[in-house]
């Protein structure tokens, strides 16, 4: 049989056109990728950070403002209202240059709290490793900067850091404000590609409000100073991935036992 004559050459460049962001070039472009993974592969881990703050509180909360004065007062209305009693000190994460609206926001905090400010070209994740290093609460615990605490959430942290060992790492669940699930724990499906566990599922799917182990978890992390140093923080190279990125180095050094804990509070 001639397969070519069952070809229709119009409806293969339409699915190419459709299937590939850049069909000219498609090649250059997987070879370029793999270049980058081999790369990626191959760069050293990052060095542990240093610090020279003493512990003086609980819980250091480390978190990027976003340069949107619709949400960011929001954010910090939520954070100081849920977070209860707990001991804890707040270092906020800025930009160097924002709206006008912005940094009256910024003037206007009152408060003891902690400004790092991005500058001179200096990523979200490298500033909130620099915050880190001045964080002076026993456990370091990273928000992304759309993030909104909800009540009781360091209620939950709190309860689940006495339960088990310092190696371990802690994240929650993201919620949109529609309350379905932005983000219940992260793992690599078959394809190795990364998934957002019940993504999409109403906020109290019951599989969703269990404690539970996971490969990674993202956009929250809670763990102990001393591992997020000696881990060397974030690495600026993984872009949006670092929150993951550092969840797999975790798991390294832990020779590959279960040490993210999902907790749905």
């Amino acid at each position: 049989t001639d397969f070519s004559t069952l070809v229709d050459p119009d409806r293969v460049k339409a699915y190419i056109s459709h299937e590939v962001s850049d069909p000219a070039n498609s090649i250059r472009a997987t070879i370029d990728l793999m270049e980058r993974v081999i790369t990626a592969s191959r760069a050293p881990l990052p060095a542990p950070l240093e610090s020279r703050a003493g512990i003086q509180h609980r819980w250091s909360i480390i978190l990027p403002l976003p340069d949107r004065p619709d949400i960011l007062l929001p954010i910090l209305e939520s954070l100081s209202v849920n977070s209860g009693e707990h001991d804890y000190e707040v270092l906020l994460v800025r930009p160097a240059s924002v709206k006008p609206e912005t940094q009256a926001i910024f003037d206007s905090l009152g408060g003891d709290l902690c400004f790092i400010e991005m500058t001179g070209g200096m990523s979200k994740f490298e500033a909130m490793n620099k915050a880190a290093g001045q964080a002076k609460g026993q456990t370091l615990i990273f928000l992304d900067e759309t993030v909104t605490p909800s009540a009781g959430w360091l209620d939950a942290l709190a309860e689940a850091t006495a339960q088990h060992p310092p190696e371990m790492a802690f994240g929650g669940k993201i919620v949109s404000p529609y309350g379905n699930i932005v983000h219940a724990g992260i793992l690599l499906n078959s394809n190795h590609s990364v998934v957002s566990a019940y993504a999409h599922l109403d906020a109290q799917f019951p599989q969703a409000n269990q404690e539970k182990f996971f490969q990674m978890v993202d956009g929250c992390i809670a763990l102990d100073r001393s591992l997020f140093l000696s881990a060397g923080g974030f690495s600026p190279r993984a872009g949006r991935y670092a929150f993951m990125d550092l969840c797999l180095r975790l798991r390294i050094r832990n020779k590959e036992k279960d040490c993210i804990r999902y907790i749905p509070g």
